[in-house]
């Protein structure tokens, strides 16, 4: 057992950084270790990933991401958002809780096949779907599965009149099972007028800032009074980044609205994580993105681990886990869904990582 101190570096505490005098750990097959931080280092109790996609046996093609390849970099937990519908959701949970060290809570796809074939070919008719076995499942499972998921306006049948049906179905099984909606909104066919009034608290609000159809903004560039009014509710609003469901155009003209985000889910899949050529690389580049974007440190680590720390329950402490960040003076582009390049000028990427009083990754100098 190590006795491990690491000193200076800036330290979140709930809601903000502060000068970090030391923290002090225990850690497994490691010998005593003493870490001097830069100043501008920035120590975190670990990540929560409020948008992500996992992998698990039932998956038939490859569209989640191994869990554990989130925990190796710092995240402590994750919020899968709708890989599984009913046929197998339980199946992957139990694969989660015995194969993955990441803590995971998750939304049930409305699609009873879930995401398991990806890109899903002849999906689920809304009037095939029964509500009834949505309902025994999550009732069944209280305070792992948090509700639905649904993913308006890209199936092949896409239509106005499908999403409504879909959002009817999810809000139904919502109530039903006193849980709550997770609703994608990128490229959706119904009015976002419409689907921002059906959600309610707790609801969560993913890919806002989304530059395809039927967006947040009215013509003449403004946020839809409706849109508002669905936060001023309660509902919470998810980045979702995932390349193509962000535009830039959207982010700039709503985040100068007012219109913040709660959440940084990244939506990254097995075909976009640190693939060459895909518009996303990782988590350290969305939250770098939006740094540079000029966002505060404050709003944007709240939305990585406050916020969702305290919707999906899990505790963050320094307790045997900490991730340190050094921001690299590195350019490169982030390109959006409408092909729009933001360029940036710093990278935040993690030169130590410490999970359950275990090394998994050291890029410090040891004394």
């Amino acid at each position: 057992m190590g006795h491990w101190r690491i000193e200076s570096g800036s330290l979140w505490q709930e809601q903000d950084f502060a000068a970090n005098r030391e923290i002090v750990m225990e850690l497994v097959e490691e010998p005593d270790c003493v870490i001097h931080l830069r100043e501008d280092d920035l120590i975190l109790p670990g990540m929560i990933d409020m948008h992500a996609h996992i992998w698990a046996p039932p998956a038939r093609s490859p569209f989640g991401v191994e869990g554990n390849r989130y925990f190796s970099e710092g995240f402590v937990g994750a919020l899968d958002a709708g890989t599984f519908g009913v046929n197998d959701w339980e199946q992957a949970q139990k694969y989660w809780q015995t194969f993955s060290n990441l803590r995971l809570k998750s939304f049930l796809s409305i699609l009873p096949e879930g995401l398991t074939v990806f890109p899903p070919v002849t999906p689920t008719l809304p009037e095939e779907i029964d509500t009834d076995r949505y309902v025994d499942v999550i009732s069944a499972h209280p305070g792992q599965a948090l509700g639905v998921k649904v993913q308006l306006g890209w199936l092949p049948y896409r239509s106005a009149e499908t999403d409504t049906a879909l959002m009817r179905l999810c809000r139904e099984i919502a109530h039903r099972s006193k849980t709550h909606m997770m609703v994608h909104t990128s490229g959706q066919c119904m009015d976002a007028r419409d689907s921002a009034n059906f959600l309610q608290r707790g609801d969560i609000l993913t890919h806002p800032y989304s530059g395809f159809s039927n967006t947040i903004l009215d013509e003449h560039g403004n946020v839809l009074p409706e849109v508002f009014a669905a936060r001023e509710r309660g509902v919470l609003f998810d980045v979702g980044y995932a390349g193509k469901h962000f535009s830039w155009r959207v982010f700039r003209e709503a985040y100068a609205q007012g219109l913040k985000f709660d959440t940084l889910g990244a939506d990254l899949v097995e075909m976009s994580y640190r693939t060459p050529g895909s518009k996303v690389v990782d988590q350290f580049h969305i939250l770098s993105a939006l740094l540079n974007f000029g966002i505060s440190r404050e709003e944007v680590f709240q939305a990585l681990m406050t916020n969702p720390a305290r919707y999906l329950e899990f505790p963050l402490t320094y307790r045997n886990q900490c991730v340190v960040l050094r921001r690299q003076e590195r350019n490169f582009e982030m390109i959006d869904g409408q092909g729009e390049s933001y360029s940036c000028s710093f990278l935040y990427t993690p030169i130590l990582v410490i999970q359950n009083g275990q090394l998994l990754k050291n890029q410090t100098q040891c004394k």
